[in-house]
């Protein structure tokens, strides 16, 4: 697993509203749609990049707990889901995990590492491996 924390300012949208749709997806937990719908623009963005660079990602998702996911199959039903959250605020801090599951190849990780330290949206990149 890698985790990266990282800020990403143009990324993230205080005053965007969540979606009908959204909110009655997630009608069991209040206020995740309209906190998923700030930062939808990093998830999107991310996963743009990520195919830019390679790889055969499919999503953004979301789940109940507040975060966005993208996955990246792999052979034999391995995969790498990236899961990417934010902390609460108008300036958030955004946290990105890259799991590997199933015997997926760990490059993955080093293809991600290398967007968000290239990209001018990202900043404070710090790197913690695990």
């Amino acid at each position: 697993m890698r985790e990266f924390h990282f800020r990403a300012p143009t990324l993230f949208d205080a005053s965007v509203k969540s979606s009908v749709e959204d909110e009655l997806i997630l009608h069991d937990s209040r206020g995740t749609a309209e906190h998923l719908a700030k930062f939808k623009k990093l998830a999107l963005w991310l996963k743009s990049e990520m195919v830019n660079a390679g790889l055969a990602a499919d999503g953004p998702g979301f789940d109940e707990g507040g975060s966005w996911m993208i996955q990246v199959p792999s052979n034999d039903g391995a995969f790498v889901l990236c899961t990417v959250s934010a902390s609460g605020g108008d300036d958030p801090r955004f946290v990105l995990l890259v799991d590997e599951f199933g015997g997926a190849p760990e490059d993955v990780g080093h293809v991600i590492e290398k967007i968000l330290r290239n990209a001018r949206e990202i900043g404070e990149l710090r790197n913690i491996d695990n």
